[in-house]
């Protein structure tokens, strides 16, 4: 069950963001997440995206005809959620879990750790050489969106970052392959 609660928190978080209606942004992410939960992470993204969307345009028209506001509410959240739950659970769920299939990191202790080491050591460079920058750009425009002078420190905090993270992946893997016997083990 605490694997199937990411992908609806992601996508309540989603809706919020994008509908810019608060509490009803979040009613309509959790409602449509637990419809589509099947969709893993990126189909909550998506779908909590569609749902804060349906929510915004739903509220609008329900202003425009006089509804009260209790009721726009109720509307705004519960349907949004509901419709984009269900566009979410038969269309989208289907193709994002089949395109982000990233639980891998999830159900390997190793993969996992590496993660959680690898955004250290990022966190750590940008930390020591007190960066500032953005998230929400493209990842080769980030460093030179950083502050003055910091371009160069955010681009190694996120070599180092990406580097740990491929390295304690591939050592991952090859440990599974020989796990599972797709690479022989040299005996001696």
């Amino acid at each position: 069950m605490q694997k199937n609660s990411i992908p609806i928190v992601i996508c309540a978080i989603a809706a919020k963001q994008f509908s810019g209606l608060d509490e009803v942004g979040v009613v309509a992410g959790i409602v449509a997440g637990i419809l589509a939960v099947d969709g893993g992470i990126l189909g909550g993204l998506i779908i909590g995206i569609l749902a804060g969307v349906l929510a915004y345009y739903i509220s609008v028209f329900c202003f425009r005809h006089n509804v009260p506001g209790t009721t726009v509410n109720i509307a705004s959240g519960g349907l949004g959620g509901l419709a984009a739950g269900l566009v979410g659970k038969f269309l989208i769920a289907p193709v994002a879990l089949w395109i982000g299939n990233y639980p891998f990191m999830f159900s390997n202790k190793i993969v996992f750790a590496g993660a959680l080491a690898s955004a250290t050591v990022g966190g750590a460079i940008v930390g020591l050489f007190n960066v500032k920058g953005t998230a929400y750009v493209p990842a080769v425009l980030a460093p030179f969106m950083a502050n003055e002078g910091k371009g160069p420190a955010f681009a190694v905090a996120m070599i180092a970052a990406m580097g740990c993270a491929f390295a304690i992946t591939m050592v991952a893997n090859v440990l599974e392959r020989k796990k599972s016997g797709k690479i022989p083990v040299k005996k001696v």
